[in-house]
């Protein structure tokens, strides 16, 4: 998918007046950001995807100006999170929609939709990581204990792999495109590769993580 590369001047210039504030995610992984001060903060979530994200739909332009989070994000080398201008941003949606046979404003809307599903999953996910973890440290307690000697701890596929899973709305490209960039990172495992094949929700996503899973044999 197609990556921007035009630089813009400066932080303090892009925000010099109020305006939508359009991000595209370079990294290989969603990326979470906080705005605010308590108890009025509020966070945002960047999908992996290089789809690019409207930032001013879920925070006020005076604390996405004023974000430490997305400051530090901006300026880490190499570039994980870059600033887009607005003709960028619809560039990018008409370059997909022509690729794919729909329109602009479907894909945009595709996106955003995408994007509140994952903000939304979120709170979820973060108490399953945690009732994993603990399921986890239950048992090596057991183990130092000597109530469970030379038991392994069973690989789990990762949370981020399980809420794909769970969400219908992901079309089947844009999950398969997820995948390769966490597969060309390292981060997939066959614990990963063996939930995928069972529960993804796409056939060719299943195919997919089949032949993943021959290849590492």
């Amino acid at each position: 998918m197609k990556r921007f590369r035009k630089a813009i001047k400066s932080f303090t210039d892009y925000f010099k007046e109020e305006r939508d504030v359009y991000v595209q995610n370079l990294s290989n992984t969603q990326i979470s950001l906080g705005f605010g001060v308590a108890p009025n903060n509020s966070s945002a979530l960047i999908p992996e995807t290089r789809k690019p994200y409207n930032l001013s739909q879920y925070v006020p332009f005076k604390d996405l100006k004023n974000s430490v989070d997305l400051r530090k994000m901006l300026n880490r080398k190499p570039a994980t999170l870059i600033l887009l201008e607005e003709e960028e941003y619809n560039q990018f949606y008409e370059d997909l929609a022509a690729k794919k046979g729909t329109t602009a404003d479907e894909e945009i809307i595709q996106a955003n939709e995408e994007q509140q599903a994952l903000m939304n999953r979120s709170s979820y996910v973060e108490r399953e990581k945690k009732a994993s973890k603990d399921a986890d440290e239950a048992v090596e307690e057991e183990i130092k204990e000597g109530q469970a000697p030379d038991q392994e701890l069973p690989e789990m596929p990762q949370p981020r792999i399980i809420g794909m899973c769970a969400d219908d709305k992901l079309t089947a490209t844009d999950f398969l495109e997820r995948l390769s960039m966490m597969d060309d990172a390292g981060d997939l495992s066959d614990a990963d590769f063996e939930y995928l094949q069972s529960n993804a929700p796409k056939k060719s996503v299943k195919n997919w993580a089949v032949k993943q899973l021959q290849s590492s044999d």
